[in-house]
């Protein structure tokens, strides 16, 4: 079975989960050897490609910033994977994302397209900044599509309700974890807080961080030695800020840039992992803090419980009381800590790139 992944997120992304998830299919693929596969990209500066020998891609000037790189990046791998297509038979080809410009190019070949979550049909209109996708060519995609993936039940649920379309042609294929846990070790040169609550990741709009500071203020002016790590996202807004200037919590809440090793160890050492957003699509980092024994604390929304199950404990995340109360329960009960360890432990296990991997291939089966 022969099999085209597209240029798009690959173009877009240095990191992040989606281009994350499809450099995890096609690591399984390529070791396993169900699938051959093609990428229609030349130039990438995405860190999970760097290193990936099952096809050769350049970086584009990752190190310099100017007007147009990335819309010259964009071009050139749509020109890329236009070649391919041309030159190339395939059994299948999986988008990577949502530009419908590819469809009439395919001819009669069949596609599959991946939908992680539904943020932008939730909150169109609500929010500036959530990324550029146009939601005509995304439900363009979505009814042309020989199948669609789902990363979630719940986002299944919501593909239903948004698209009205029949629940046989959404197949549920669950995400994992790509930290490695075999040797994590505190580090000596960089000395971590005795006790620390850990964020992972974006924290604006519907991720809801602002509101979760501010709900555990009380604690944390109560408690000066507990810090707030933010792991990732970017430094600081100028309104973040602010926040935290007004709240008196400069020397507990800091930002931090990470890579995956050092992701492990603040995972490790964490009081607990919190995850106060409204919406998710699935939640990776659930099942990272899981594999590295951390105790997690969840919204009780969107897909949340769905990867957390019983080896979370939620609180609701438009109430300040909720965020605030089951904080300080798992700051205070070191029982309950070591008992949502060792059911996120347990948890983890449930969820594997080669399950991710074996489900695809079944539904490609299915259409090639």
């Amino acid at each position: 079975m022969k099999i085209l992944y597209d240029h798009q997120i690959f173009s877009m992304q240095s990191y992040g989960g989606i281009s994350r998830y499809f450099f995890e299919l096609m690591k399984q693929f390529k070791e396993n050897r169900k699938v051959e596969f093609d990428i229609g990209v030349k130039f990438s500066n995405n860190e999970y490609l760097r290193n990936f020998k099952a096809h050769s891609i350049t970086p584009f000037f990752p190190n310099t910033n100017f007007t147009g790189k990335g819309r010259i990046v964009y071009k050139y791998n749509q020109f890329i994977t236009d070649i391919l297509l041309r030159k190339n038979s395939y059994d299948l080809v999986h988008p990577t994302y949502y530009d419908a410009a590819i469809v009439p190019k395919l001819r009669k070949t069949p596609f599959v397209l991946t939908c992680h979550d539904l943020i932008h049909e939730y909150y169109k209109g609500k929010y500036t900044g959530l990324g550029d996708v146009d939601l005509n060519q995304k439900k363009k995609l979505i009814e042309q599509a020989a199948a669609i993936i789902a990363v979630s039940e719940n986002t299944k649920k919501d593909i239903i309700a948004f698209y009205n379309l029949s629940p046989d042609k959404i197949k549920v294929t669950h995400l994992a974890s790509s930290l490695n846990i075999a040797d994590i070790r505190k580090p000596q040169d960089n000395q971590l807080p005795e006790q620390y609550l850990l964020y992972v990741g974006n924290r604006s709009l519907y991720k809801n961080f602002e509101s979760y500071l501010k709900a555990i203020c009380p604690l944390m002016s109560a408690s000066p030695d507990l810090k707030l790590i933010c792991a990732g996202g970017g430094a600081f807004t100028k309104e973040e800020q602010s926040l935290i200037k007004n709240y008196r919590l400069g020397e507990q809440v800091k930002q931090v840039s990470v890579n995956d090793s050092f992701l492990a160890v603040l995972y490790k050492y964490a009081l607990a992992f919190v995850f106060p957003s409204l919406y998710e699509g699935f939640g990776i980092p659930t099942l990272e803090a899981f594999s590295c024994g951390c105790p997690v604390l969840l919204s009780n929304s969107s897909s949340l419980p769905e990867v957390g199950s019983d080896a979370a404990l939620y609180f609701d995340p438009t109430s300040a009381e909720s965020m605030l109360q089951a904080t300080k329960e798992i700051i205070d009960n070191k029982t309950l800590r070591d008992t949502l360890s060792v059911k996120g432990t347990e948890r983890s296990k449930q969820f594997s790139w080669e399950t991710t991997a074996q489900l695809t291939y079944e539904v490609y089966k299915a259409i090639a």
